[in-house]
């Protein structure tokens, strides 16, 4: 995503051997303001509001921000704020269940997560909805089926991979590896919760909804490892 400084695109500020892979995702070459990330407070009231989304039942999660002036727009439609964030892959959990372990008192805390290597910004995934028909690849345990009739699953994270021809093709999670360069588009989750004293709080998490790796690490010439943890 650009900033409003002169339209400058974040992937523009990649280093070699990043930059001949971070410009793989076409944009468009003059993007309208509203595409447009504020680089303050008063910009960003100007730029987006928080709804409340009467869809969703549970009132701790029903607010969404989206943009305030969008263009070209399908009447009644609301436009959710979605940021494209690029980095190099550290750590992450993108398989069904993500870091569940198998316990119904751990659910709630259950996530996918990925966290990039250059800085120590971790975007985290949370799915408090639960199950539905696993694979036994998803679930070779059977712990889903324990709590099918309280909790659904959500669909899985996408990931896919681009070339340098701008094809884009799905690829498995168990591909990815640490010090591959990758696009994450995100969107806010914002939940209303209470601290340890009673107080409302209000807490905002980057929740992503896709995942396209840029390049292979092999390809930057960087030793991977894959780091996704398995079950025992």
């Amino acid at each position: 995503m650009p900033t409003d400084n002169d339209y400058e695109f974040i992937e523009d500020l990649w280093k070699a051997p990043y930059d001949q892979f971070s410009h793989r995702i076409p944009r468009p070459l003059e993007p309208s303001a509203w595409d447009c990330f504020p680089h303050s407070v008063e910009q960003m009231v100007d730029w987006a509001e928080v709804i409340l989304d009467n869809d969703i039942q549970d009132t701790s999660r029903n607010r969404v921000l989206i943009y305030k002036t969008p263009t070209k727009v399908v009447p009644d439609t609301v436009y959710p704020v979605s940021v494209n964030i690029q980095g190099i892959l550290k750590q992450f959990h993108l398989d069904r269940l993500g870091t569940w372990d198998g316990y119904a008192i751990s659910i709630n805390l259950r996530m996918c997560n990925l966290t990039f290597r250059q800085r120590p910004l971790q975007i985290a995934f949370c799915r408090p909805e639960t199950c539905t028909r696993f694979s036994w690849c998803d679930d070779p345990h059977g712990w889903c089926a324990r709590l099918s009739s309280e909790w659904e699953v959500m669909d899985a994270v996408p990931v896919a991979k681009i070339n340098k021809y701008g094809t884009m093709t799905g690829l498995s999670h168990l591909l990815l590896s640490q010090g591959d360069f990758v696009e994450v588009g995100t969107e806010f989750d914002i939940i209303l919760t209470r601290d340890v004293n009673g107080r409302s709080a209000v807490k905002i998490f980057l929740a992503f909804h896709h995942v396209i790796r840029l390049a292979a690490a092999a390809k930057l010439g960087i030793q991977s490892r894959v780091s996704i943890r398995t079950r025992s």
